[in-house]
């Protein structure tokens, strides 16, 4: 007489399953998802390979909950910078120090503004003596200050926004292109400014430096999220946050709105040229070249100023 598969205990056959082959960093993420969607689930190791193994009547859904893990998290982890065989010398934070700590020196070798003795006769940025062929006064005026909060506020400036662009683009060439948008903002000030201004400070060539960030930023969060149809969208915060620092430090009692404002567009243009090295930056040699510069073309300046 017959007997049932009951009655034999035989077990049922299992049932099919989908088979996932998950990236050795997405096992773990990818059962936590599976397992907060509620969906049964078995690892299996073959061969040194990780196997997710999942009900067939239950495969479309957990595809469906993988590819919404995986949209979430896309981009994420941020993927880790190479770095560079830098020397010491080169580090951003420790260049960005040097230029300070020259200001503040410089300033108690000047003493507070006095437009019309010393170092000041011979620097400060003064249009109707720029326009009479003084080229050089678009250059020592950076590094001239009215008093000591002035001097020491620019300082701090210079370390923050230095040590940012350093690590963007290299020490050497960020304070290169410091230095070219605080001139640049200086002329520009001239032509387009207020007529028979005279000012001093390195507040132009820091808001310089301010837009070449705020630019050099903008430009790698639309590579990485490549959109600007809403306002939300996370490329547009560099620029919220720039505009917003101009108007916040760049617009006080004493400021010279015109060099602040002339400075940050000439940092936002000086961004173009640069924004190759953001894959490409520089090495030691270059950077080394381009920092001797910036400091030939202040010393030039001056030579020229007191000569």
């Amino acid at each position: 007489m017959p007997h049932s598969d009951e009655e034999l205990n035989v077990p049922p056959p299992p049932p099919e399953e989908r088979q996932f082959a998950p990236p050795a960093d997405r096992v773990n993420p990818w059962t936590a998802a599976l397992a907060s969607a509620q969906i049964p689930y078995r690892v299996t190791y073959e061969l040194g390979e990780t196997q997710i193994l999942v009900p067939e009547s239950q495969a479309a859904r957990a595809l469906e909950e993988l590819d919404a893990y995986e949209i979430a998290n896309m981009g994420w982890p941020m993927p880790q910078r190479e770095s560079l065989p830098l020397g010491p010398w080169e580090l951003a934070w420790g260049c960005s120090l040097p230029p300070a700590a020259a200001l503040v020196r410089f300033f108690f070798s000047t003493g507070d503004f006095d437009a019309k003795v010393g170092w000041f006769s011979r620097g400060m940025m003064s249009s109707a003596r720029f326009a009479a062929g003084d080229w050089w006064r678009s250059v020592t005026a950076l590094t001239l200050h009215a008093d000591l909060s002035h001097v020491l506020g620019n300082a701090v400036c210079c370390v923050l926004f230095g040590a940012a662009l350093g690590q963007l683009v290299g020490p050497g060439v960020g304070w290169l292109l410091i230095l070219a948008g605080g001139v640049a903002g200086n002329v520009l000030a001239h032509f387009l400014g207020p007529v028979c201004r005279q000012s001093v400070g390195a507040s132009t060539a820091t808001f310089s430096a301010l837009g070449t960030l705020t630019a050099l930023q903008f430009y790698r969060l639309y590579r990485r999220y490549g959109s600007l149809r809403s306002v939300w969208a996370r490329p547009w915060l560099p620029l919220v946050a720039g505009t917003a620092m101009l108007g916040f430090f760049g617009t006080s009692g004493r400021a010279d709105i015109a060099a602040h404002g002339w400075g940050f567009a000439a940092g936002l243009a000086l961004a173009l040229p640069a924004v190759p090295l953001l894959a490409h930056r520089p090495r030691a040699s270059t950077q080394f070249c381009c920092a001797l510069t910036a400091v030939a073309v202040i010393a030039l300046a001056w030579l020229k100023a007191l000569g």
